[in-house]
């Protein structure tokens, strides 16, 4: 059996597949997903059915999320700055900008991420990590 039956096989069940480093403790996120066998990594795994609550593709979605805060709903960046405020927040790394809810709270989170997701028209722009995502 080769490696693409295995992925062919894995996605008709309907499995979630994004890129999973296997050293990433010594690689940049960008990195690590480059040439790996395609897994939901760990700490992503307890979000995937709210992220399947609304209508985006769920392996992008992932991705950022693993790129913006290696899955970790408490993660903050503060060096980010948005005009008036600083900081994102959360595991979408949501900017300070963005109103509403506690963003870290992963279900929060995860749907004001959805908001900011349909307000730029369908698209993951607003994402600094998507240019990386769309070259893995």
């Amino acid at each position: 059996m080769t490696i693409k039956s295995i992925l062919t096989s894995l996605m008709v069940l309907g499995t979630t597949l994004i890129p999973i480093p296997t050293h990433s403790a010594n690689l940049s996120p960008t990195e690590a997903f480059k040439g790996q066998i395609y897994k939901v990594p760990e700490p992503c795994n307890k979000y995937v059915d709210e992220i399947e609550k609304y209508a985006w593709p769920t392996s992008t979605v992932i991705k950022i999320m693993w790129l913006e805060s290696r899955c970790n709903p408490n993660a903050v960046n503060l060096k980010d700055s948005h005009g008036k405020c600083k900081g994102s927040h959360g595991l979408l790394q949501l900017a300070c900008i963005h109103k509403g809810g506690n963003k870290y709270d992963y279900k929060e989170n995860i749907r004001l991420a959805f908001e900011v997701y349909t307000r730029a028209g369908n698209s993951f722009s607003p994402w600094s990590t998507y240019k990386k995502v769309k070259m893995l």
